[in-house]
């Protein structure tokens, strides 16, 4: 959990440094982490049950998984939390991290596209 923690601090810092989202760049930062979260669900499911992806199945699942990551651990009061435990990173350990949670972004997307083309020819 603390690896989701870190990137969702990471993605809202991000949305509002860059100011794409000012006012509630936690609402962002979760769905980033809800999608990403479902896609690998998803592509987990193929491989160990050869279950055919669908967007049906993207809803069922990415749906639920959005509300209880907004409900329980990724809101506005979490944020708070996790500005303070996190003030001040050293330059070098947070290019590291933010590298890192770009190629988790892209891995989930990478493994969700390879396992939807399986599902469909395979």
């Amino acid at each position: 959990m603390i690896i989701f923690n870190y990137i969702f601090y990471r993605i809202s810092f991000i949305y509002r440094k860059y100011k794409i989202e000012t006012i509630n760049p936690e609402i962002y930062a979760s769905g980033i982490i809800s999608l990403c979260q479902t896609l690998n669900l998803l592509a987990l499911l193929f491989l160990f049950f050869n279950l055919k992806i669908s967007i049906p199945l993207l809803l069922i699942f990415g749906v639920p998984l959005l509300i209880l990551n907004w409900i329980f651990p990724f809101n506005e009061s979490k944020l708070k939390k996790l500005n303070e435990r996190w003030p001040i990173e050293n330059k070098k350990a947070k290019l590291f991290y933010d590298i890192c949670i770009v190629l988790y972004i892209i891995v989930s997307f990478t493994l969700y596209g390879i396992s939807a083309y399986l599902s469909k020819n395979g």
